[in-house]
């Protein structure tokens, strides 16, 4: 697996959003292959991003909502 970027989006006090936060610090704690970062929805300027958290691997639109960890590690070994 090559090295993959996830970016998720989120929101201020949004359940949500730090429950998939805590999900993917696991996930890339487990797999030094993943580079993950956080963003603030409020600090986004080119995207046109409004429903959170909304996960992006490689710059491209992934899901939004809660994450399918199964399905996101299938799709991240296929890459």
């Amino acid at each position: 697996m090559k090295k993959m970027k996830l970016t998720l989006v989120v929101a201020d006090h949004c359940r949500v959003c730090n429950r998939v936060e805590k999900h993917l610090h696991s996930l890339q704690k487990q797999n030094s292959k993943i580079s993950l970062d956080i963003i603030n929805i409020d600090q986004l300027k080119n995207r046109k991003v409004s429903i959170t958290p909304a996960l992006f691997i490689d710059d491209d639109l992934y899901c939004y909502g809660d994450v399918d960890e199964k399905k996101l590690l299938v799709k991240l070994n296929r890459m």
